[in-house]
Protein backbone atom coordinates (compact mmCIF):
# COMPACT_ATOMS: atom_id res chain seq x y z
CA UNK A 1 0.00 0.00 0.00
CA UNK A 2 2.83 2.43 0.91
CA UNK A 3 4.52 1.69 -2.41
CA UNK A 4 1.27 2.43 -4.26
CA UNK A 5 0.79 5.73 -2.38
CA UNK A 6 4.37 6.80 -3.04
CA UNK A 7 3.99 5.92 -6.70
CA UNK A 8 0.81 8.02 -6.95
CA UNK A 9 2.51 10.95 -5.24
CA UNK A 10 5.46 10.69 -7.60
CA UNK A 11 3.15 10.70 -10.61
CA UNK A 12 1.28 13.73 -9.28
CA UNK A 13 4.50 15.61 -8.54
CA UNK A 14 5.74 14.89 -12.03
CA UNK A 15 2.47 16.15 -13.52
CA UNK A 16 2.53 19.32 -11.43
CA UNK A 17 6.13 19.90 -12.37
CA UNK A 18 5.03 20.04 -16.01
CA UNK A 19 2.51 22.80 -15.32
CA UNK A 20 4.28 25.09 -12.86
CA UNK A 21 5.14 27.76 -15.43
CA UNK A 22 2.03 29.65 -16.59
CA UNK A 23 2.19 32.89 -18.56
CA UNK A 24 -0.03 35.07 -20.65
CA UNK A 25 1.23 35.46 -24.19
CA UNK A 26 2.31 39.01 -23.35
CA UNK A 27 4.28 37.90 -20.30
CA UNK A 28 6.04 35.16 -22.27
CA UNK A 29 6.92 37.59 -25.06
CA UNK A 30 8.19 40.20 -22.58
CA UNK A 31 10.47 37.57 -20.99
CA UNK A 32 11.68 36.40 -24.42
CA UNK A 33 10.64 32.83 -23.59
CA UNK A 34 8.91 32.09 -26.87
CA UNK A 35 8.72 32.79 -30.58
CA UNK A 36 5.30 33.23 -32.17
CA UNK A 37 4.10 32.68 -35.73
CA UNK A 38 0.54 33.53 -36.78
CA UNK A 39 -1.09 32.70 -40.11
CA UNK A 40 -4.56 33.68 -41.31
CA UNK A 41 -7.08 30.94 -42.04
CA UNK A 42 -8.61 33.15 -44.73
CA UNK A 43 -11.70 34.37 -42.84
CA UNK A 44 -12.45 37.51 -40.83
CA UNK A 45 -14.77 35.97 -38.20
CA UNK A 46 -14.63 32.97 -35.88
CA UNK A 47 -11.60 30.68 -35.95
CA UNK A 48 -9.64 33.01 -38.18
CA UNK A 49 -5.97 32.41 -37.37
CA UNK A 50 -3.51 29.65 -36.46
CA UNK A 51 -1.03 30.52 -33.72
CA UNK A 52 2.20 28.53 -33.41
CA UNK A 53 4.36 28.99 -30.31
CA UNK A 54 7.98 27.83 -30.06
CA UNK A 55 9.30 27.33 -26.53
CA UNK A 56 12.90 28.59 -26.36
CA UNK A 57 13.61 27.15 -22.90
CA UNK A 58 14.03 23.81 -21.14
CA UNK A 59 10.84 24.31 -19.11
CA UNK A 60 7.23 23.47 -19.95
CA UNK A 61 4.87 26.45 -20.28
CA UNK A 62 1.13 26.89 -20.24
CA UNK A 63 0.53 29.94 -22.42
CA UNK A 64 -2.73 31.90 -22.24
CA UNK A 65 -3.59 33.75 -25.45
CA UNK A 66 -5.63 36.62 -24.07
CA UNK A 67 -9.10 37.74 -25.11
CA UNK A 68 -8.61 41.36 -26.15
CA UNK A 69 -5.33 40.87 -27.99
CA UNK A 70 -5.10 42.58 -31.36
CA UNK A 71 -3.38 40.58 -34.09
CA UNK A 72 -1.66 42.89 -36.57
CA UNK A 73 -1.91 42.06 -40.28
CA UNK A 74 1.45 41.75 -42.03
CA UNK A 75 0.15 43.96 -44.87
CA UNK A 76 -1.61 47.23 -44.11
CA UNK A 77 -4.41 46.74 -46.64
CA UNK A 78 -5.73 43.78 -44.67
CA UNK A 79 -7.76 43.83 -41.46
CA UNK A 80 -6.36 43.46 -37.98
CA UNK A 81 -8.10 40.83 -35.86
CA UNK A 82 -9.36 41.06 -32.28
CA UNK A 83 -9.06 37.85 -30.26
CA UNK A 84 -12.34 37.33 -28.39
CA UNK A 85 -11.78 33.91 -26.81
CA UNK A 86 -8.94 33.06 -24.49
CA UNK A 87 -6.99 29.98 -25.56
CA UNK A 88 -4.61 27.96 -23.39
CA UNK A 89 -1.76 26.09 -24.99
CA UNK A 90 0.74 23.72 -23.36
CA UNK A 91 4.15 24.18 -24.99
CA UNK A 92 6.76 21.66 -23.87
CA UNK A 93 10.43 22.45 -23.48
CA UNK A 94 12.22 23.31 -26.73
CA UNK A 95 9.13 22.28 -28.70
CA UNK A 96 6.36 23.81 -30.77
CA UNK A 97 2.60 23.76 -30.30
CA UNK A 98 -0.21 25.39 -32.21
CA UNK A 99 -3.89 26.25 -31.84
CA UNK A 100 -6.64 28.05 -33.74
CA UNK A 101 -7.83 31.31 -32.21
CA UNK A 102 -11.20 33.01 -32.49
CA UNK A 103 -10.63 36.48 -33.90
CA UNK A 104 -12.91 39.06 -35.52
CA UNK A 105 -12.18 41.93 -37.86
CA UNK A 106 -11.65 45.24 -36.07
CA UNK A 107 -10.97 47.33 -39.20
CA UNK A 108 -14.09 47.27 -41.35
CA UNK A 109 -12.61 49.57 -44.01
CA UNK A 110 -9.78 47.15 -44.85
CA UNK A 111 -9.85 43.93 -46.86
CA UNK A 112 -10.57 40.55 -45.35
CA UNK A 113 -7.44 38.45 -44.78
CA UNK A 114 -6.23 36.09 -47.48
CA UNK A 115 -5.31 32.53 -46.56
CA UNK A 116 -1.88 32.19 -44.90
CA UNK A 117 -1.46 35.95 -44.51
CA UNK A 118 1.16 36.59 -41.83
CA UNK A 119 0.04 38.23 -38.61
CA UNK A 120 2.02 39.63 -35.67
CA UNK A 121 1.04 39.05 -32.03
CA UNK A 122 1.17 42.85 -31.63
CA UNK A 123 -0.31 43.89 -28.27
CA UNK A 124 -3.50 44.16 -26.25
CA UNK A 125 -6.16 46.39 -27.80
CA UNK A 126 -7.37 49.58 -26.13
CA UNK A 127 -9.26 49.26 -22.86
CA UNK A 128 -12.71 49.54 -24.49
CA UNK A 129 -12.08 46.67 -26.90
CA UNK A 130 -10.51 44.59 -24.13
CA UNK A 131 -13.60 45.14 -21.98
CA UNK A 132 -15.81 44.07 -24.87
CA UNK A 133 -13.63 41.03 -25.68
CA UNK A 134 -13.79 39.80 -22.08
CA UNK A 135 -17.60 39.84 -22.17
CA UNK A 136 -17.63 38.01 -25.50
CA UNK A 137 -15.13 35.47 -24.15
CA UNK A 138 -17.43 34.62 -21.23
CA UNK A 139 -20.61 34.41 -23.31
CA UNK A 140 -19.37 33.42 -26.78
CA UNK A 141 -21.52 30.31 -27.22
CA UNK A 142 -24.67 32.34 -26.58
CA UNK A 143 -23.87 35.14 -29.01
CA UNK A 144 -24.69 35.27 -32.71
CA UNK A 145 -21.65 35.78 -34.95
CA UNK A 146 -23.16 38.92 -36.51
CA UNK A 147 -23.90 40.37 -33.06
CA UNK A 148 -20.26 39.89 -32.06
CA UNK A 149 -18.97 41.43 -35.28
CA UNK A 150 -21.31 44.43 -35.16
CA UNK A 151 -20.46 45.05 -31.50
CA UNK A 152 -16.74 45.12 -32.31
CA UNK A 153 -17.21 47.46 -35.28
CA UNK A 154 -19.44 49.72 -33.18
CA UNK A 155 -16.38 50.42 -31.01
CA UNK A 156 -13.41 49.91 -33.34
CA UNK A 157 -14.93 51.77 -36.32
CA UNK A 158 -17.71 53.77 -34.64
CA UNK A 159 -20.52 51.94 -36.41
CA UNK A 160 -24.05 52.43 -35.10
CA UNK A 161 -25.03 50.19 -32.20
CA UNK A 162 -28.52 49.82 -33.72
CA UNK A 163 -27.07 47.20 -36.09
CA UNK A 164 -26.18 44.82 -33.24
CA UNK A 165 -28.46 41.80 -33.55
CA UNK A 166 -30.49 41.03 -30.43
CA UNK A 167 -31.99 37.54 -30.25
CA UNK A 168 -31.52 36.75 -26.56
CA UNK A 169 -30.68 38.24 -23.16
CA UNK A 170 -26.90 37.89 -23.60
CA UNK A 171 -27.02 39.83 -26.86
CA UNK A 172 -29.14 42.54 -25.25
CA UNK A 173 -26.53 42.83 -22.49
CA UNK A 174 -23.87 43.01 -25.21
CA UNK A 175 -25.67 45.94 -26.83
CA UNK A 176 -26.06 47.66 -23.46
CA UNK A 177 -22.33 47.21 -22.83
CA UNK A 178 -21.43 48.74 -26.20
CA UNK A 179 -23.70 51.74 -25.61
CA UNK A 180 -22.26 52.20 -22.13
CA UNK A 181 -18.70 52.13 -23.51
CA UNK A 182 -19.65 54.66 -26.20
CA UNK A 183 -21.63 56.77 -23.71
CA UNK A 184 -24.70 56.83 -25.93
CA UNK A 185 -28.37 55.94 -25.38
CA UNK A 186 -29.59 52.47 -26.28
CA UNK A 187 -31.37 52.81 -29.64
CA UNK A 188 -35.09 52.02 -29.64
CA UNK A 189 -34.79 50.53 -33.13
CA UNK A 190 -32.78 47.86 -34.93
CA UNK A 191 -31.17 48.25 -38.34
CA UNK A 192 -31.09 44.99 -40.27
CA UNK A 193 -27.98 44.77 -42.47
CA UNK A 194 -26.53 42.46 -45.06
CA UNK A 195 -22.79 41.87 -44.88
CA UNK A 196 -20.98 40.60 -47.94
CA UNK A 197 -17.39 40.39 -49.16
CA UNK A 198 -16.37 41.13 -52.74
CA UNK A 199 -13.71 39.27 -54.71
CA UNK A 200 -11.05 41.81 -53.70
CA UNK A 201 -11.75 41.07 -50.02
CA UNK A 202 -13.52 44.32 -49.22
CA UNK A 203 -16.40 44.08 -46.75
CA UNK A 204 -19.62 45.89 -47.58
CA UNK A 205 -22.46 46.64 -45.19
CA UNK A 206 -25.85 47.24 -46.78
CA UNK A 207 -28.71 48.61 -44.71
CA UNK A 208 -31.90 46.71 -45.41
CA UNK A 209 -34.69 47.64 -42.99
CA UNK A 210 -35.26 49.65 -39.82
CA UNK A 211 -37.47 47.93 -37.29
CA UNK A 212 -38.87 48.92 -33.92
CA UNK A 213 -41.95 50.01 -32.00
CA UNK A 214 -43.26 53.51 -31.40
CA UNK A 215 -46.19 54.62 -29.26
CA UNK A 216 -48.93 56.98 -30.31
CA UNK A 217 -52.32 58.23 -29.07
CA UNK A 218 -55.34 58.53 -31.34
CA UNK A 219 -59.05 58.96 -30.60
CA UNK A 220 -60.57 57.43 -33.77
CA UNK A 221 -59.70 55.18 -36.69
CA UNK A 222 -57.53 57.41 -38.85
CA UNK A 223 -55.57 56.97 -42.07
CA UNK A 224 -51.90 57.90 -41.64
CA UNK A 225 -48.42 57.51 -43.11
CA UNK A 226 -45.00 56.91 -41.55
CA UNK A 227 -42.80 59.39 -43.39
CA UNK A 228 -39.06 60.01 -43.08
CA UNK A 229 -37.45 63.48 -43.04
CA UNK A 230 -33.78 64.42 -43.18
CA UNK A 231 -32.19 66.98 -40.87
CA UNK A 232 -33.23 69.80 -43.27
CA UNK A 233 -36.82 68.55 -42.90
CA UNK A 234 -37.01 67.34 -46.48
CA UNK A 235 -39.24 64.31 -47.01
CA UNK A 236 -36.91 61.52 -48.19
CA UNK A 237 -39.24 58.54 -47.79
CA UNK A 238 -43.03 58.57 -48.07
CA UNK A 239 -44.85 55.43 -46.98
CA UNK A 240 -47.96 53.97 -48.60
CA UNK A 241 -49.85 54.45 -45.35
CA UNK A 242 -52.52 52.58 -43.42
CA UNK A 243 -55.20 52.86 -40.79
CA UNK A 244 -54.40 53.66 -37.16
CA UNK A 245 -56.69 52.11 -34.62
CA UNK A 246 -57.87 54.34 -31.76
CA UNK A 247 -56.23 54.05 -28.38
CA UNK A 248 -54.03 55.67 -25.75
CA UNK A 249 -50.33 54.83 -25.95
CA UNK A 250 -50.96 52.34 -28.77
CA UNK A 251 -48.05 50.56 -30.44
CA UNK A 252 -47.09 51.06 -34.09
CA UNK A 253 -44.80 48.42 -35.61
CA UNK A 254 -42.07 50.09 -37.67
CA UNK A 255 -40.65 48.09 -40.58
CA UNK A 256 -39.10 50.57 -43.00
CA UNK A 257 -37.03 49.77 -46.11
CA UNK A 258 -33.95 52.01 -45.87
CA UNK A 259 -31.72 50.74 -48.69
CA UNK A 260 -31.91 54.09 -50.48
CA UNK A 261 -31.13 56.27 -47.46
CA UNK A 262 -27.63 57.62 -46.98
CA UNK A 263 -25.87 57.72 -43.63
CA UNK A 264 -27.17 60.46 -41.41
CA UNK A 265 -29.81 61.54 -38.91
CA UNK A 266 -33.50 61.33 -39.74
CA UNK A 267 -36.90 61.87 -38.16
CA UNK A 268 -39.72 59.32 -38.46
CA UNK A 269 -43.12 61.00 -38.40
CA UNK A 270 -46.41 59.14 -38.00
CA UNK A 271 -48.80 61.66 -39.51
CA UNK A 272 -51.54 62.63 -41.92
CA UNK A 273 -52.53 65.97 -43.44
CA UNK A 274 -54.35 67.03 -40.28
CA UNK A 275 -51.94 66.08 -37.49
CA UNK A 276 -48.72 64.45 -36.32
CA UNK A 277 -49.35 61.51 -34.01
CA UNK A 278 -45.76 60.92 -32.93
CA UNK A 279 -42.17 61.46 -34.10
CA UNK A 280 -38.95 59.58 -33.34
CA UNK A 281 -35.34 60.27 -34.29
CA UNK A 282 -33.02 57.68 -35.81
CA UNK A 283 -29.47 57.58 -37.11
CA UNK A 284 -28.52 55.39 -40.03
Amino acid sequence: MKILILTCIAVLLTAFADYTETYTLQEALNRNLINVKINSLGVYQGQSAMVEIKNKTSKNFLIKIEAGRKLKAGEDKFQDLLVVKQEELLVKSNAKASTKVVGFCCESSDAGPKNNLKYLPHQMADSNLVKLAKYINTNYTQLNTNAVQQAIWAISNNHGSAAITVLNEKEMTLKHLVCNIKNEPIPWYVIKQRIYQTNNGRIHLCNDTLQGKINYTNSTWTYSKLNVYDKEKNAVLISIGGWLKPGSNSVYEVNLPIKTLAKGKYTLSLENEQQVFTQRDVEI
